[in-house]
């Protein structure tokens, strides 16, 4: 996943969408958003 890439996942799941969400409409999966996030220092929202 390129820099670009990271930075609209991080922009779309500080908007309020799902993991789950994201990987839809980027055409990948769970674990791979959630690893995106991650490198990206995103602080996971709970529950």
């Amino acid at each position: 996943m390129t820099v670009t890439g990271e930075q609209q996942i991080r922009e779309m799941y500080e908007s309020g969408l799902s993991i789950r969400e994201i990987a839809k409409r980027v055409g990948s999966n769970y674990s791979a958003v959630r690893r995106a996030l991650i490198r990206a220092n995103v602080k996971f929202r709970e529950g």
